[in-house]
């Protein structure tokens, strides 16, 4: 079984803000497959589809930063080999309303994977990261990436959103390595 994190936080308020592009990808997801089985737990809602194998989509309940409480409790659950997991979540340090595939390495100052990294003990698990650009003039990061999409930016993230999808779909079939192939590939700004 394939265990898919979409990282983002819970709540109305966080609904549409750049963190929770996890979320986003999770629901789009769900929305373009037959559903097995839906559920709760471990402080999560989870979706189980088919993808050529069971593969669970999971959104964590506990809010960004302790992402790794839900991610531990599944991993132990399923016996999953690391392989069979993949993150996806926000980041900074990417064009915007870009994707590229990674194995390993530092959370990259990203608090929810860094919480995983710390719950698992382990950084080698793949992850899904979607560009949603930098702040503005010096704005704070942290308030940045809580802020909502603006209107003129809707076209480009429904797009990302789209391709994140098949890049999971692809991921869930052909594994890592071929993934990267695929969609790593860089999006001028």
């Amino acid at each position: 079984m394939k265990l898919i994190f979409c990282l983002g936080n819970p709540g109305i308020e966080y609904r549409k803000s750049r963190h929770n592009i996890g979320f986003m990808i999770a629901d789009a997801l769900t929305s373009s497959k037959v559903l097995l089985r839906i559920g709760s737990k471990f402080k999560s809602d989870f979706t189980v589809i088919d993808l050529e194998q069971e593969c669970l989509i999971i959104k964590p309940r506990t809010f960004m930063n302790n992402s790794g409480a839900s991610v531990i409790k599944f991993y132990r659950k399923y016996y999953t080999l690391i392989d069979d997991i993949l993150v996806i979540h926000d980041d900074l340090d990417i064009p915007k309303f870009s994707m590229r595939f990674k194995v390993g390495g530092s959370s990259g100052g990203h608090h929810g994977v860094q919480s995983i990294i710390d719950y698992l003990g382990r950084d080698d698990f793949a992850r899904l990261r979607v560009g949603i650009g930098r702040p503005p003039g010096g704005k704070d990061p942290i308030e940045f990436v809580l802020e909502h999409f603006r209107s003129d930016e809707l076209d480009e993230l429904g797009e990302v959103i789209n391709s994140a999808v098949l890049a999971v779909e692809f991921w869930a079939k052909e594994g890592i390595q071929s993934a990267m192939n695929r969609f790593n590939c860089v999006k001028d700004d």
